[in-house]
Order: C-alpha cells, then sequence, then structure tokens
C-alpha cells in the first residue's frame, strides 16, 4: 500500500473510532461495527453487519441509524480530501430507503465526494446488499468551516469515472 493510500485509511479509522453509535455501551465505537474496505481521496467503501440494536420495532434497520449512517460515511469520504485539522458542518442531509434491510444482513456502502469547491463539498453514498442490490441512498452538503483552512481543498476535485457509485 503506498504512503498516501496509509494516511488515507488512518484518518478514515480514526473518524470512525471517534464516532459513536447511538444505543450502544458508551465505550462501543463506530468502528466495532462498520469496516473500511477500502479508502482512495474522494472514496470510501465500507461493510457492517445489522445487528439486533440497529432495527425498528418492525425489525427492518431503523431510518435514523441509516441517516447517520449516509452523515458519517460521506463525511469520511469528504474528509479524504481535506487538511487533517479540519472544521465542516452539515447544511443538508437526504437519507431516501429503497428496501427494507433486516437483521443478519450484510450492507456495503459506497460513499463519494461528487464536488469540492473552496466552501462546499457535496457527497453521496449508496448501501447494497451482498447481491449488489441498492437497498439505500443519500448524501449531504457540506460547509467547510474557515478554522479547517479550506484553501488546502482541491477545488477541481470531481467525479471521476473510477470512482462512480
Amino acid at each position: 500500500m503506498s504512503a498516501s493510500k496509509e494516511k488515507l485509511l488512518t484518518r478514515a479509522e480514526l473518524m470512525l473510532k471517534e464516532t459513536r453509535v447511538l444505543g450502544l455501551s458508551d465505550d462501543a465505537s463506530f468502528s466495532d461495527h462498520v469496516k473500511i474496505v477500502s479508502v482512495e481521496p474522494g472514496r470510501v467503501d465500507v461493510k457492517f453487519e445489522v445487528t439486533e440494536n440497529l432495527l425498528n420495532i418492525r425489525g427492518y434497520v431503523h431510518g435514523g441509524v441509516l441517516a447517520f449512517l449516509v452523515d458519517v460515511i460521506t463525511f469520511m469520504s469528504t474528509s479524504t480530501l481535506l487538511p487533517f485539522e479540519f472544521s465542516a458542518v452539515s447544511l443538508n442531509l437526504n437519507t431516501n430507503f429503497v428496501k427494507g434491510i433486516k437483521h443478519g444482513e450484510t450492507i456495503y456502502a459506497t460513499a463519494v465526494a461528487v464536488r469540492a469547491g473552496k466552501k462546499i463539498i457535496f457527497a453521496k453514498v449508496h448501501f447494497r446488499d451482498a447481491d449488489g442490490n441498492l437497498r439505500a441512498y443519500g448524501g449531504q452538503t457540506i460547509y467547510i468551516l474557515d478554522e479547517g483552512n479550506p484553501s488546502q481543498v482541491n477545488s477541481s476535485t470531481q467525479l471521476n469515472e473510477k470512482s462512480k457509485l
């Protein structure tokens, strides 16, 4: 693995370790449940097993959990394009549910930063099952705060053919 890929992977792993999952014990981090499959500039692929604590009363993954995952995973893809000590906030977040996800399923998520400007980044994520079927998707618009030194963002970064979902 190249030094730059290793640096991106380390950064993504740190984000996972610092993210707490609602409904779990205080010492459980997101990285206990979500595993990074690959990372490259502007893109992160992860997978996770659906556990009982992520389900709603009907036995499907709770919509709020998927919205949380949209937020975290798209932020991870965005972080690969920014200086290490960046600050950013969500301007808009959306989640679309295609088919219910049940306990025991393995879900694969691919998030990409679609367009990165000097202050605004657009990111999206698709959630697929083990057979490649789309189960949910979402995205967010992220605003880069001045403290994050946005001048270091590659303002021409756009989704290339390899990174498409």
